[in-house]
């Protein structure tokens, strides 16, 4: 009963946030589908396998009532007053006006990052001493050898991102160039061993074609999602994650996990923000301090759950979204980190409707997605932000010297998105 009641909840918030913005395609709706997944259709699937072994039901009701807390506080900042983040990044992006990107990005540019891309690849097929099996076997090197070199990974997922939405913004004036320059985008994603970042490029252009060149309806938006989970279904296959249909499913296990840590939270007890605290562990590089933790971060949480698992698996079992928030301070914890999540998505989502530039989409690529997809993994926005800065700058440096972009016919622009 209590998994109804969750996609009750969750469906109930969608529909409210999309009549508002006038389509599906807005960060609660595309939360929705990876929430209802994970905190409702798998769970109950679990239920009916007899999947939770020794949870208690009391915790796995506790979970469920967390999760409709924080799904609900995520969801009540769209309805509500506007977003304080909306202004601090439009007063972010003022400061850097120089360095503004619109679609005057060039060929040239686009080059650039490709080829930084490239760099940062080779560099990390070095570093992390595993060589070509990045290129033979890219979800065993993701799984087991990134541990060490996790910003090296990072910053090949942000600049390849950065060149595709570089590509939309300078190219795609119709719905087929936009789904024609992300197929070679996320062809090269698949070396990096992420199922998420591969989809991304799907969401992303969803997102573009819907803002920037023509409305979306409603039921191709829910065309297009579900074939978007089909597809990371896929790609679990094909990776190896999963043999077969039902252990696709069984591989959402966010729910069965986090049952698992409030079942055993009296030996954790709160940790008053420290793990929140330990998100600073980012800034240090391990090769300058060898003793930096595996765990940190959101991952700290499932480090007390699975001890060790982040070095000894390189890969860490997924948890919802609040368990951090309720590890530091409980049901508090769990609502202050729904409404900061809801609050800077919302930020973000409405910078890029109004904006609809490069930069814009970036940090609604970064933060504005809630869960899931995030340009830069794990870094928090003031390293984001400094990197985003020092890349326009580069963009720009190389606009300046050539400015190539790509033909496009009266025709083609008046061509309709569908």
């Amino acid at each position: 009963m209590w998994f109804a009641i969750t996609a009750i909840v969750v469906i109930i918030f969608v529909s409210l946030v999309s009549k508002k913005y006038g389509t599906l395609l807005n960060p609660v709706a595309f939360y929705a589908g990876f929430f209802l997944m994970s905190a409702s259709v798998v769970p109950l699937l679990y239920s009916e396998l007899n999947l939770f072994g020794s949870v208690s039901s009391k915790a796995i009701n506790f979970t469920c009532a967390l999760d409709i807390l924080y799904f609900s506080s995520v969801g009540l900042p769209f309805l509500i007053s506007p977003s304080p983040f909306l202004s601090l990044f439009a007063w972010g992006l003022r400061f850097a006006r120089p360095v503004q990107l619109h679609r005057s990005v060039s060929r040239n540019a686009e080059m650039v990052l490709l080829t930084e891309f490239l760099l940062l690849y080779v560099a990390l097929m070095i570093a992390s001493r595993v060589g070509l099996l990045w290129i033979t076997s890219s979800r065993e090197a993701y799984q087991f050898h990134r541990a060490s070199v996790g910003i090296l990974w990072g910053l090949c997922q942000a600049t390849l991102i950065l060149a595709f939405l570089c590509r939309l913004n300078r190219c795609a004036r119709t719905a087929g160039s936009a789904f024609f320059s992300l197929v070679p985008f996320a062809c090269v994603a698949l070396f990096l061993g992420s199922k998420a970042f591969v989809l991304s490029y799907f969401v992303l252009a969803l997102f573009h074609v819907h803002t920037c060149i023509k409305p979306v309806s409603n039921k191709f938006v829910v065309l297009c999602g579900s074939c978007v989970l089909f597809l990371g279904l896929a790609i679990q296959i094909l990776q190896g994650t999963a043999a077969e249909l039902i252990n696709t499913l069984i591989y959402f296990d966010y729910f069965s996990n986090s049952a698992a840590f409030i079942d055993r939270f009296h030996e954790f007890g709160f940790h008053y923000g420290t793990l929140t605290l330990s998100t600073l562990w980012f800034y240090v590089p391990r090769a300058l301090y060898a003793a930096k933790p595996f765990s940190f971060g959101s991952m700290a949480a499932t480090e007390l759950l699975y001890p060790g698992a982040a070095e000894s698996e390189g890969a860490t079992p997924g948890l919802m979204q609040w368990i951090v928030g309720y590890a530091d301070w409980g049901i508090a914890g769990v609502i202050i980190y729904g409404l900061l999540a809801g609050f800077l998505a919302k930020g973000a989502y409405e910078l890029f409707r109004k904006n609809k530039d490069v930069q814009s989409m970036a940090i609604f690529a970064q933060v504005g997605l809630i869960y899931y997809i995030e340009m830069f993994p794990n870094a928090p926005f003031l390293i984001f932000a400094l990197w985003l800065l020092s890349q326009a700058m580069l963009i720009q440096s190389v606009t300046s010297s050539g400015h190539k972009t790509c033909p496009t016919s009266k025709a083609a622009q008046q061509t309709p998105a569908f």
